[in-house]
């Protein structure tokens, strides 16, 4: 009989899951994971923010804030850390969490611990989001929803786990919560409690052991704690004789020790994915079934007959001239990257020109995989079937809102001859796309050249609208010359893994941003703003990073008050100081309504009002980011290139499904169900 091959087993699993996009694979994701994506940061794994929690309460103690202090005990506590053993380390949890629920300081906590977790490497976070296919993870912390720009989901909200389990909604389900709902936060008995008495969410959790193909990946203790422990109990009694399927990847030297932990009957198979935690990253790609070649007498075909080159002879410069053959366009290679290699689309800046964009995408993407992907949308589009999924362009001059200030283009000469046809423009991604035409109004006031003041425009929306995408569209309006001839820099609060936590801090990271943009570095700060500006209006934007790009959110008490002096004193001085009008600031912040009056937009808008009320200086709050209006979809429709078949049918199964969504909906939900009404009818 033939030995079972699981590793074999797991690729085709694989490439069926994404083949018919069933979810029927789902990767669970425990602390190894952000341990590794946050540079070892200690509040990424259990006993690491244990131990900031012991810290935490130790001080609330010296302070006499912490609530039945007499009881607490953090000599004995710490004891117990260093055992490592589940029980110990569960005990720890319970007393933490207990302690911190009862002196208030419970949701700072998870705030300033995990949810303050900077996303320092990639490789792994990039290798999932090539594979396409869903994920959950154990961890608090929002590591993955920066790097895949995939909204959380509680194991609390019953709606939207089901949404996930079908299909229906993109996003990280959060197995054991996430740090932005600490009463979804699993850390001591306390919690662990709710979840396991929760019907709901054990019968999720059995529903996935059950019903498709887990493949758990950075997981130490992880698989021993109350909730997974009583599941995998479960399943070893229960799951005998069904067709059940699932990997738990580790080092390879750690393959037998963990066999032993997993009983024959829990369908667990454990494979290694290489010596050393740097072979993770490339052991996920090498999951990606590559398509079967085969040489003919014609030359080498794949098993769809779309001519190939010999994959030894795939070269960088062969991958690059086939780039600029088949994307003649910039927005063309923007297309392609957004939707085929989102990770690094993310990570493309204003600043970037077609060449350093390809070397970007080069730089971290197996240039055969690009190769691949390409050959695969230029198949699509010359059988005039879509390749999946549908891409997004730049678009033309449409009417109505923001793009009624475009002016009109002049068209791109066609590419010569020996280039060959290259395939139709692709489709827009309603995510980019969308105008939000209430906020673009105001801000696109006085946009223009030779404007006499100065001005300071708060822009804010909840987590829930991508306020990231907004301002990104604003970006790649503004920095086209061709409309308002704004130079755009954004300027981050990190900066080379360093926050600013002063002025000063915030005038270095200006600086830097201003010299990489214009290449200069022998001025002082003002006379680069004056330069910046010489020859066409600025337009500074204060973000969170600007690779990839994010917005604003949640701040530390020193940042916020760092960002208060650098706004309020530092860059109107510096603005006076280069003596330059037609500058805008724009401030995007990402709030929490939860927050109350206190919220960072409150304070901020009390900011603007105190420093950018003069003569040469003036401010503006932008009206909310909200949930699209009909009206901005309809436009967004009427105005799309191509030209949609059948507008009318469009509208109105769109108006259809628009009604299905309310204004506590997600722009990402929105965006997802235009796109598909427009691939069925383009």
């Amino acid at each position: 009989m033939a030995k079972f091959d699981a590793e074999r087993e797991l690729r085709e699993r694989i490439a069926q899951a994404r083949r018919k996009k069933d979810g029927s694979v789902l990767f669970v994701l425990g602390s190894g994971v952000a341990k590794g994506a946050s540079g070892g940061a200690g509040a990424a794994d259990w006993s690491g923010l244990l131990d900031l929690g012991v810290s935490a309460c130790d001080a609330l103690k010296a302070k006499g804030a912490l609530k039945s202090s007499a009881l607490w005990d953090g000599v004995e506590l710490r004891r117990r850390l260093e055992s490592k053993s589940a029980d110990d380390l569960i005990a720890v949890a319970s007393a933490v969490e207990k302690a911190l629920r009862a002196s208030g300081a419970y949701e700072g906590f998870l705030r300033d611990s995990v949810g303050a977790l900077p996303l320092k490497s990639r490789e792994v976070c990039d290798a999932l989001a090539e594979l396409t296919l869903p994920v959950a993870t154990c961890n608090y912390d929002g590591l993955l929803e920066k790097a895949l720009l995939r909204p959380p989901i509680s194991w609390r909200d019953h709606g939207m786990v089901l949404r996930f389990l079908k299909g229906q909604q993109d996003g990280i389900l959060h197995l054991h919560g996430h740090y932005n709902e600490p009463e979804s936060v699993v850390l001591g008995i306390e919690s662990y409690s709710k979840i396991i008495g929760s019907e709901h969410a054990q019968a999720v959790q059995r529903l996935l052991f059950l019903d498709r193909t887990l493949v758990f990946v950075g997981f130490g203790a992880g698989l021993a704690d109350p909730n997974f422990g009583a599941l995998l109990r479960w399943a070893t009694q229960v799951v005998p004789g069904t067709d059940c399927f699932h990997v738990r990847l580790g080092r390879d030297s750690d393959v037998g020790d963990l066999m032993a932990v997993h009983p024959l009957t829990q369908r667990i198979h454990v494979l290694g994915y290489g010596p050393e935690h740097k072979d993770l990253a490339p052991y996920l790609r090498s999951l990606l079934q590559k398509r079967t070649i085969k040489s003919t007498s014609l030359g080498t075909k794949d098993s769809e007959g779309i001519s190939v080159r010999s994959e030894s002879r795939i070269t960088l410069a062969f991958v690059r001239q086939q780039l600029n053959q088949h994307l003649c366009s910039a927005s063309d290679f923007d297309a392609f990257c957004l939707d085929y290699f989102s990770e690094v689309y993310a990570r493309f800046t204003s600043g970037m020109d077609r060449v350093q964009r390809t070397n970007l995408l080069l730089s971290i993407t197996d240039p055969k995989r690009v190769y691949e992907q390409l050959m695969a949308h230029c198949a699509g589009a010359s059988t005039g079937d879509p390749a999946p999924p549908p891409p997004a362009p730049e678009p033309p001059p449409p009417t109505g809102g923001l793009r009624d200030a475009r002016a009109p283009r002049s068209p791109e000469p066609p590419p010569p001859a020996s280039r060959g046809t290259p395939p139709p423009r692709p489709q827009v991604n309603a995510l980019l796309f969308l105008d939000r035409t209430a906020q673009y109004g105001r801000l696109l006031l006085g946009a223009a050249r030779g404007r006499a003041q100065n001005r300071a425009l708060l822009l804010y929306g909840g987590p829930e609208q991508n306020l990231e995408w907004f301002v990104r569209r604003v970006e790649e309006f503004l920095q086209d010359d061709h409309v308002t001839g704004c130079k755009v820099v954004n300027v981050p609060l990190r900066l080379n893994n360093v926050y600013a936590g002063t002025a000063a801090d915030w005038g270095l990271h200006l600086k830097h941003a201003l010299e990489t943009h214009i290449d200069e570095s022998s001025l002082p700060l003002p006379e680069l703003i004056a330069q910046a500006s010489e020859r066409s209006p600025l337009f500074l934007s204060l973000v969170a990073e600007d690779n990839p790009l994010a917005v604003l959110g949640t701040l530390s008490a020193r940042q916020r008050a760092g960002l208060k002096d650098f706004v309020t004193t530092a860059l109107p001085k510096l603005l006076s100081d280069s003596r330059r009008t037609g500058i805008t600031v724009l401030l995007p912040l990402e709030v929490r309504h939860s927050d109350g009056v206190a919220d960072l937009r409150t304070e901020a808008q009390g900011w603007l009002q105190q420093a950018w009320h003069s003569d040469e200086r003036t401010h503006d709050v932008l009206p909310e980011v909200r949930f699209p209006s009909w009206d901005d979809v309809a436009s967004y429709l009427r105005s799309h290139h191509p030209p949609l078949n059948d507008l009318n049918e469009v509208l109105k199964e769109a108006e259809k499904e628009y009604a299905k969504f309310g204004q506590e909906s997600t722009f990402e939900q929105l965006a997802k169900a235009l796109n598909n009404i427009v691939a069925r009818h383009s």
